[in-house]
């Protein structure tokens, strides 16, 4: 009974805190609030999302007894940063309920350290300043040297991928990990707003060694329906074993999906989706139904070839620079309609050679 007194009176004196000192409590905890925010963005340091998510996919069945809980993934980008990533909606309103409860603590903590100084100097007026200032400083040189330290452990080469990529075609893009610590039974993972579009090769590893370069193919396939439009997210590290460990170092990539023109000459070559891939049953042999590749003769201005493309009616979708061959989509029924686009681009004296694209198996 005594013991149940005394927890009784320990909260009545938490609230007579929270009730007497309002503003002060509350400027407090809005103010902790954004530091863990700014904490979270900046070195991951209260990365709750990544550390709740392996419990969350695991308990989701009990989520949705929550009528407001809806257990659709969630993607929340700043910057070209993905903060909450392979998250449930579920799951992210847990990630706001735990930052905004610890930030009430803390908040709740630094009120009565502020009573205290006051009580101890003897003053009116509460010594805020002496509080804040300092938990401020000290928060952000944590989260500078966290930051610091961990971003010398893992990172990626380049650090950031923004690409334009077609509608109908696939692109392959490469990037590099770069460790200074062995990791072990790690997978690579894309985020909700890259997933449908991309593949990772290759995507789990047993074992990185430190200081080892490794080379990441990035499989980037858009289909001819997909909707044009600005895609964003990251692809994180994640650990497969018991621990579940995710590292706070992402690589961004930012996906711009548009219709290839005649006007626009890409700076690299595509690869087809399957949908654009027939056997000619006369041949035998697999071509892309709606391409041709072209060589022009030298010294032909970027106009003269532009204005042949029109001419057949068709687009860019990729270039070899060091061959100099253009990749061409055109509207074709059939290889019967493409062999004709052909011929006619044959006529044209600036055209070196034109031909059909053979289907080869790239080297990735």
């Amino acid at each position: 009974m005594a013991k149940k007194t005394k927890k009784t009176n320990k909260l009545n004196n938490i609230l007579m805190i929270i009730k007497q000192n309002k503003l002060l409590f509350t400027i407090y905890s809005i103010a902790v609030f954004i530091i863990l925010i700014i904490m979270d963005y900046w070195a991951g340091f209260f990365k709750l999302s990544l550390e709740l998510t392996p419990f969350i996919d695991n308990h989701t069945q009990y989520l949705h007894l929550l009528p407001f809980i809806n257990l659709n993934p969630v993607t929340i980008n700043f910057n070209g940063y993905t903060s909450i990533s392979n998250l449930t909606w579920g799951g992210f309103v847990i990630y706001c309920l735990s930052m905004i409860l610890t930030s009430l603590i803390i908040g709740l903590l630094l009120t009565w350290f502020t009573i205290k100084l006051e009580k101890k100097f003897n003053s009116k007026k509460k010594p805020f300043i002496l509080v804040f200032v300092p938990f401020f400083a000290l928060s952000l040189s944590v989260a500078g040297l966290s930051a610091d330290i961990k971003s010398h452990n893992v990172s990626w080469i380049p650090e950031k991928i923004t690409q334009t990529v077609f509608t109908g075609t696939t692109n392959v893009l490469n990037a590099q990990l770069v460790t200074k610590e062995d990791l072990e039974n790690i997978s690579l993972e894309a985020t909700p707003g890259l997933e449908n579009f991309l593949i990772i090769i290759p995507s789990s590893f047993q074992k990185i060694e430190k200081n080892h370069i490794t080379d990441i193919k990035l499989l980037v396939t858009v289909p001819a329906n997909a909707k044009i439009g600005e895609y964003g997210g990251t692809i994180h590290i994640k650990s497969i074993d018991k621990s579940k460990r995710t590292y706070p170092q992402t690589l961004k990539v930012n996906l711009s999906v548009e219709e290839p023109t005649a006007d626009y000459i890409p700076n690299n070559i595509t690869l087809p989706t399957a949908d654009r891939i027939a056997e000619d049953p006369a041949i035998g042999q697999n071509y892309i139904k709606d391409e041709i590749i072209v060589k022009f003769i030298d010294g032909t201005s970027e106009a003269e070839i532009k204005q042949a493309v029109q001419d057949i009616g068709g687009v860019f979708i990729g270039f070899l620079k060091d061959l100099e061959i253009y990749q061409i989509q055109v509207n074709a029924i059939d290889f019967s309609e493409l062999d004709q686009k052909i011929a006619q681009l044959e006529q044209n004296s600036i055209v070196d050679f034109a031909g059909r694209q053979i289907i080869t198996i790239p080297n990735l």
